[in-house]
This record gives C-alpha cells, structure tokens and sequence, in this order.
C-alpha cells in the first residue's frame, strides 16, 4: 500500500473519478482541466493524454467510464456528457447536448447498458446500441424508488406513489388520474429486457385484469386522450368567504 508514482496535473486542476482498462493494463484519470491522463498500471508513469477542449473549453472533465471492448469511453463533463472512441479519436455520440450533470457512471458487465447517476439523486439508464434512455430511477427521500421511462410508464411502490404527479397542460394532477394508463412494470422491465418472460407475462396478465376490472373505456388509453376540464359558470357569484 505504498505510493509508487505522484502525478499532479500542470495547472493545479482536481481529478475526478478514474477507471481501469484492463485490455491494455492502464488506469484513465479524468480531470479538470479538461484532459483525460492514461497511467501504465504497472510503472503509474503518464502514457497519453486526450484533451476535450473542442467541446468545450470551459466544462472540466468530471466522471469517465470504460466499456468493456476497451476503447469506448463514457466521458462525462460538469454540464454534459458524451461517448468517445479512443482508438478512432471521435465523439461517436453526446446524447443530445442533454444536461444530466452527472457525478458517477458505470457500463454493465455485458456493455449492453449505461447507468449515470445524477447530482439530482436521479439514475438514468441508457442501452448502448444507440444509447437511447431507458428509463430514470427517481427516489423520493426514504421511500423506495420509482422507474420511469421516457415515456411515462412506472413502476413504484404505495409509498412512493404519493409523491408523483403529472404535469399535463400546465396543471399538476395526482398520479391516480393517470395509474391505469402508466403504472405497468411489464412495459418498464419489457424495456429493459432483464426479466423472465413467464414473470413478464403475469405481470402483464395481472394489468389486463385490472384494466377490465376498472370498466374504463379502451379509448381512454389513448396517447391523445383529453383530461376533463371544469368551469364554473357563475364563480363571480360565489362568496370568497362563507360561514357556513
């Protein structure tokens, strides 16, 4: 457990959060200034460096991750974050300029998923085909967390419930407007393809009997169903104080 190498950055900058790449036995080290420093893991002496001041000069180089093929980077800036290809030296995706302000990412095993984990306490998920998200894992406090897709479909425990809301048309209704249309685990573990399908098929069984159980129109579930709106024809008329 003795130091065998002291490196410092030029300027004086902070390193972030450094990975292995076991394929070429080297330790990658992120950092402020905006480079990424390759070390020998044998000797600790600096092999090479990339620099990512053609993104942007001010962001700083926060968390990295390395997938498992050895050359696809997951470089995560203070305000943005991208996947780079080290041996071709090109940004081969960077997620839509998206603000996630990200502290920690982590490839799966397999390098099939991306996992980044927020400053906000959010996780969101990425598959890295084409890295498009998943879904967000969401907690609220002590309570169990709440997996959320893109498009809205969740799944969360009575507790957690309580603390959603959506907001449609500039109004905030409680989740129970909408449980019957998004509160299915078969669509959020369908997306992310981890679940036995029999497991997967009483999930879906147990949402079909539900569904039929809350006699609620088929057309209910459309994607452009319209939320019942309330007027009140003769507010003007109303006492704003009543003693009764």
């Amino acid at each position: 457990l003795t130091p065998f190498y002291r490196f410092t950055s030029p300027e004086g900058y902070e390193f972030g959060s450094g990975c292995y790449d076991p394929v070429h036995n080297r330790v990658l080290a992120p950092c402020q200034n905006n480079n990424v420093y390759f070390f020998d893991a044998a000797t600790g002496k600096l092999k090479d460096s990339v620099n990512f001041n053609f993104i942007d000069k001010q962001e700083g180089v926060n968390t990295i991750s390395l997938h498992p093929d050895g050359h696809t980077l997951f470089v995560g800036l203070n305000n943005l974050m991208l996947v780079y290809d080290i041996e071709s030296k090109k940004v081969i995706n960077n997620f839509n300029g998206a603000n996630y302000t990200i502290g920690q990412a982590q490839f799966s095993h397999d390098g099939k998923m991306l996992a980044t984990g927020s400053f906000t306490g959010v996780i969101h998920l990425f598959e890295t085909k084409e890295y498009k998200k998943l879904l967000q894992v969401q907690t609220f406090s002590d309570k169990d967390p709440v997996w959320i897709t893109p498009d809205n479909y969740y799944i969360a425990s009575r507790s957690s419930l309580q603390d959603l809301y959506f907001n449609y048309n500039h109004t905030l209704y409680p989740f129970d407007q909408f449980d019957i249309n998004f509160n299915r685990p078969d669509t959020v573990l369908e997306r992310l393809g981890r679940i036995d399908r029999s497991l997967l098929n009483a999930y879906k069984e147990a949402w079909t009997k539900r569904f039929k159980k809350s006699g609620i129109p088929a057309d209910r579930l459309r994607p452009d169903f319209k939320v019942p709106e309330l007027s009140i024809l003769n507010a003007e008329q109303i006492p704003a104080f009543v003693t009764a």
